[in-house]
């Protein structure tokens, strides 16, 4: 049988924070400031991960379990010399809003990127005391400059939770949700300059 691998290639889109210029991205394209997504921390999950030379995010586990030892404590260069991990720790985090074409991940396992999502993990635990059962509405609020000892800028991301709400559809609904007998039907499109959440 045929697994119909061949052709298109498409995935479902990078979604990330570039600490370089200080931005969200959706395949490389810098976002609108004012860009909100739902951020699915019940399910996040943390880890060792690679991004070069090769990707590798299979030793993740849900937030609050132990990663275990790194896979690859360091690699030996072309002359022989030892050199740093490819992998460090790092997170995914599934993600949605219209405005990053729905669902996405969002991962990394860069210093500047994971020193604001760790405040943003925080209030979310502190949130859901009073949200339980819903998802945080985010958004990238501000940069704070670093200057880094070999030189140059990197920006680390602040986010704010926005609100809460029901967690969408799109990222599982509540099994509530997902035993209701009818689907409800869809609302009209928003306005341009109505809000998503």
């Amino acid at each position: 049988m045929a697994l119909g691998l061949t052709g298109g290639g498409e995935g479902g889109g990078f979604f990330k924070y570039d600490a370089k210029d200080g931005q969200m991205k959706l395949n490389g394209e810098a976002l609108d400031k004012s860009m909100q997504w739902v951020m699915d921390f019940e399910n996040a999950e943390v880890g060792w991960i690679s991004f070069a030379p090769l990707f590798d995010a299979s030793h993740l586990v849900k937030a609050g379990n132990p990663w275990g030892a790194n896979p690859q404590p360091k690699v030996k260069n072309a002359n022989g010399t030892e050199e740093r991990s490819p992998y460090a720790i790092g997170f995914k985090i599934m993600c949605y809003s219209k405005g990053i074409d729905g669902v996405k991940e969002f991962m990394s396992n860069t210093k500047k990127t994971k020193d604001g999502v760790e405040p943003l993990s925080e209030k979310y635990d502190e949130g859901l005391k009073d949200n339980p059962g819903k998802l945080p509405v985010v958004q990238l609020e501000d940069t704070i400059a670093i200057k880094e000892t070999a030189g140059g800028t990197n920006y680390q991301p602040v986010f704010k939770i926005v609100k809460w709400v029901d967690r969408p559809a799109a990222l599982g609904g509540t099994l509530k949700e997902a035993a209701a007998p009818a689907p409800k039907p869809a609302p009209a499109p928003a306005a341009k300059d109505e809000p998503e959440f």
